[in-house]
């Protein structure tokens, strides 16, 4: 949404999981596809043309296999395309605290369906 008021002409679309937060973007994007991006039935529904941007805000860890989804985004990606990926990383300081305590957990405190963490190391 901020990105369409910088530069207005922008077409924007976006796979939602949640039927809620789907129902939420919809009043806000061009085109909102509600469903498992990695199912072939929703990735079938993405428009045709060549995409100039993909941008994934803490989407790729809760995948079951990322790196097939982008390797499949690539091959629908403009010769310019870009791509912006947030990924929580495994050495923030929050892990880390909570393995030197006494706590324990029965599953992680939040996001119990992230199912790997990306580290640069």
């Amino acid at each position: 949404e901020a990105y369409r008021d910088y530069i207005p002409v922008v077409f924007s679309a976006v796979v939602e999981l949640s039927s809620d937060a789907a129902a939420v973007a919809r009043t806000r994007l061009d085109l909102v596809i509600e469903g498992d991006i990695e199912s072939e039935e929703t990735f079938r529904a993405l428009p045709a043309e060549p995409f100039d941007a993909f941008i994934f805000g803490d989407v790729l860890e809760h995948l079951r296999d990322p790196w097939r989804l982008v390797k499949a985004l690539r091959a629908r990606a403009a010769p310019s395309a870009v791509a912006l990926a947030c990924i929580p990383h495994v050495q923030h300081w929050a892990p880390a605290a909570r393995s030197r305590s006494n706590m324990s957990f029965a599953r992680p405190p939040r996001r119990p369906r992230r199912r790997r963490f990306v580290s640069m190391r």
